[in-house]
């Protein structure tokens, strides 16, 4: 069940929440939920995982937003596979 509560954040907190929320392109209030989730301790009986340490995601030298860059990604997939598969560029 999902509970909703109230927090006070000061005009700058709150500014900085939202440019952080904005470059992440989710609502400030997602923002702030993941945020919290992130510090809470794992329920007993439960041990969190982290998926990077298994398949390394995350290791790129430059971030990634798949949302807003994903056309281009795409592009570039498809160019360097038709560049394997011809032997030219």
């Amino acid at each position: 069940m999902t509970q909703h509560v109230t927090i006070s954040l000061d005009d700058q907190e709150l500014e900085r929440a939202r440019a952080s929320a904005a470059s992440l392109g989710v609502p400030v209030e997602e923002y702030l939920r993941r945020l919290i989730a992130g510090h809470l301790p794992a329920p007993a009986g439960k041990a969190r995982a982290d998926v990077s340490i298994i398949i390394g995601i995350g290791e790129t030298a430059e971030p990634t937003n798949v949302a807003q860059d994903k056309h281009g990604m795409i592009g570039e997939a498809v160019w360097s596979e038709h560049v394997q598969e011809t032997g030219r560029q």
